[in-house]
């Protein structure tokens, strides 16, 4: 009996692993771009009425430096709508008084948009603000938006599954660790002390990892 609920607690532990897996890869394209990207993310339209504007994680920007000289670092394209839009940006240097801004320009359908550097979330800055919505239909941006679905989430999802991931962590390991140390340990008092210890360790662990998958989708 305790050799198949050994098996059950393992596969249900590698079954964890990988969803946890997945769940991170999954975030990890619609994360802000690379710290050294001059461009961490893009929002295209009005930011300050709801549904009318479509982020995109600076993940799934193509980016190139510029050459020297240049009015802007960096060259950022992606593809919207079966067209290109084109963003140069540069970041503040470090004579500015404001280290979380930059300037930016934007290209799309053969025109110029404007186009202005600001903050996602609290934590997130160099995010470049297209405005108006690059003359898409409200159709075209709820494509843009069910394609882009994480980076358009509101905040509570990422907050719910950082709770989700550090309760199913610390189920497990109340449930997993006295039937794998049962074998080894035959006193109760010292399973319920392995037990207690390997779950104060997990619980700071499971933190670590929410923060990480979720880093940058939230304030």
């Amino acid at each position: 009996m305790l050799s198949g609920m050994r098996k059950l607690i393992l596969s249900a532990c590698a079954v964890y692993v990988v969803a946890v897996g997945v769940i991170a890869i999954t975030l990890h394209s619609a994360k802000p771009g690379p710290s050294g990207q001059a461009i961490q993310g893009v929002g295209i339209g009005n930011y300050s009425a709801p549904n009318s504007i479509a982020y995109l994680s600076g993940q799934r920007l193509a980016c190139a430096r510029l050459p020297a000289g240049d009015a802007f670092a960096e060259r950022c394209t992606v593809s919207i709508a079966d067209k290109v839009l084109e963003i140069r940006a540069q970041r503040n240097g470090p004579e500015s008084m404001n280290q979380l801004g930059g300037t930016c320009a934007a290209f799309y359908n053969e025109r110029e948009w404007p186009c202005e550097m600001g903050m996602r979330h609290a934590n997130v800055a160099w995010f470049a603000y297209i405005s108006p919505q690059l003359g898409l239909s409200s159709q075209d941006m709820d494509v843009l938006r069910q394609h882009y679905w994480i980076e358009n989430l509101p905040e509570q999802p990422f907050i719910n599954l950082s709770l989700v991931i550090a309760g199913i962590t610390t189920a497990l390991g109340l449930v997993a660790v006295p039937v794998l140390i049962a074998p080894r340990v035959q006193r109760r008092s010292l399973t319920a002390l392995i037990t207690v210890y390997a779950n104060l360790m997990l619980l700071p662990a499971t933190f670590i990892l929410s923060l990480w998958l979720t880093a940058g989708l939230w304030d």
